[in-house]
């Protein structure tokens, strides 16, 4: 995907899967917790899912 001439055909069986999950959060006491929560509204939208998996992801 990232380099010419390379192409994706599927994802790679579970058991040879290395999956990594990302985790956000926003500290109790924050001052502009509104706009630290931007970011993350931002990239799990629903409409946000089909970039996500065009690069090879799965969004969770």
């Amino acid at each position: 995907m990232h380099f010419a001439g390379i192409d994706y055909v599927g994802p790679l069986p579970g058991d040879l899967q290395r999956m990594t999950m990302f985790f956000a959060g926003v500290h109790a006491g924050a001052t502009q917790a509104d706009a630290a929560k931007a970011p993350v509204k931002f990239i799990t939208a629903p409409a946000v899912a089909a970039v996500i998996r065009k690069r090879g992801l799965e969004p969770g």
